[in-house]
């Protein structure tokens, strides 16, 4: 509840400030800027609604939803935007222990499982866009440039360790919806 109520007051005070975590994108939606957000968590919204803080983390190697921790021990789950693939909105997404958010294998498949890997400028599959669902919100969709598909909460599953893969974006999904919690 606590957390909620954090995200509310932090909405209202952008709101009010009109300072926002992300800019405007050409293809029309709001992209995640890199001169605004330094670090930042993504929690996956449906585990929020029901009840549970869960973050992208990928310290077993593969990506999933996790209880969120906080400083000192969340460098799996503290992310920041890396190189910029051209003039385009898609970043790196590294995590402070190192790793590239990449596709299993590179694969275009939708189903592919998410991993923490080394950085490698060449994998298309590293480079992803936060596209936030609207001007005054802190919820996003999370793209993938290789594929074209959606980051996605595996099967809608409520449970700790509970796996991230690539999909197909169903709008209105609470599966592939993330709240972008920061700090700047």
């Amino acid at each position: 509840m606590r957390r909620i109520l954090f995200v509310l007051i932090a909405v209202a005070l952008f709101c009010a400030t009109g300072l926002m975590p992300a800019e405007a994108h050409a293809s029309g939606t709001n992209v995640i800027s890199p001169a605004v957000v330094s670090k930042f968590q993504l929690e996956s919204y449906k585990q929020l609604n029901a009840g549970y803080e869960r973050c992208v983390d990928t310290h077993t190697g593969l990506a999933g939803a996790w209880d969120c921790t906080f400083p000192p021990g969340w460098t799996h789950q503290n992310w920041h935007l890396g190189a910029r693939l051209g003039t385009s909105g898609y970043y790196h997404l590294i995590n402070a222990a190192g790793q590239c958010r990449s596709v299993f294998s590179g694969s275009l498949n939708q189903g592919a499982l998410i991993t923490g890997h080394a950085c490698n400028s060449q994998a298309l599959d590293q480079y992803w866009s936060i596209d936030f669902l609207g001007s005054q919100t802190y919820l996003a969709l999370v793209f993938n440039y290789n594929s074209g598909y959606v980051l996605d909460l595996k099967g809608g599953s409520l449970a700790n360790g509970a796996p991230i893969q690539q999909y197909h974006w169903i709008g209105g999904d609470q599966n592939q919806q993330w709240v972008v919690q920061y700090d700047s």
